[in-house]
């Protein structure tokens, strides 16, 4: 039991403060991937921090969408 264990990546957990009307559009979007909104936001994040290794990053944070 315990090799099996030694096996999983080790997770960290985040909490994101989001206007109701973008969750509203995040799990409309999720569902039409037929994907997990914890699984989703986890490959933005790989792709973007992939992407950005190479040059500037143009992220604009915005928080009224």
């Amino acid at each position: 039991m315990k090799e099996h264990l030694q096996h999983k990546p080790k997770t960290r957990m985040i909490h994101v403060r989001i206007p109701e009307e973008l969750h509203k559009r995040l799990r409309i979007r999720t569902a039409e991937k037929d994907t997990t909104i914890q699984d989703w936001v986890a490959m933005l994040i790989r792709n973007e921090l992939d992407h950005s290794k190479t040059g500037k990053d143009n992220l604009s944070v915005d928080a009224k969408d």
